[in-house]
This record gives C-alpha cells, structure tokens and sequence, in this order.
C-alpha cells in the first residue's frame, strides 16, 4: 500500500505491486487462517525471524520485539482522551 495525497491527515491510499514483500498474498492468506488473532505485530515478529532483517543472531536488534504498546498509548498519553471507536477524528480528539 502507498499513501497518495497532500498530508497524512486528509489522503488516499492505493495498492501497488512490488516485489519488496515478505511473503506472498497467498502465502499470508494461509498463515491468517491457521492463527487465532490477526495482529500484525506476530506476523512482523515471524518475518523477522525468517528473514534476519532486524535481528542480532536470535533476539531483535537492540533488545526489543517493537514499540506497540507504548504506542496504543501514545494518544491517550498526548490527549487524556480514550478514542475506542473507528475512525479516530480530530473532533473525537477535542
């Protein structure tokens, strides 16, 4: 996917072809199935492991899998306003 538009706050997105991915659609679709939960974040932490990018020797560059949970935070940290519902808008913000 590529954002296409003039800020992040008002944009399209599009899909693109490219031969920069982890895996294939069909290989992903499979892998989807066979798990309980579709985070990302597990699917990220497999490819990096399969690939090596990110990682020294068995254990993640630096340390740390990722940021997630710092960042599900990150909005209520900067706003002290829980936002549950989808999208998140600059009014459910104010």
């Amino acid at each position: 996917m590529m954002r296409v538009g003039p800020t992040p706050w008002a944009c399209r997105w599009r899909s693109a072809r490219t031969t920069a991915s982890f895996c294939s659609r069909a290989q992903f679709a499979a892998r989807a199935q066979a798990r309980k939960t579709g985070r990302m974040e597990l699917f990220y932490r497999e490819m990096r492991r399969r690939t090596g990018l990110l990682m020294a020797g068995d254990v993640p560059e630096g340390g740390q899998w990722n940021f997630d949970p710092e960042n599900r935070k990150a909005l209520y940290n900067a706003t002290g306003k829980r936002v549950r519902d989808l999208p998140i808008t600059l009014g459910k913000l104010l």
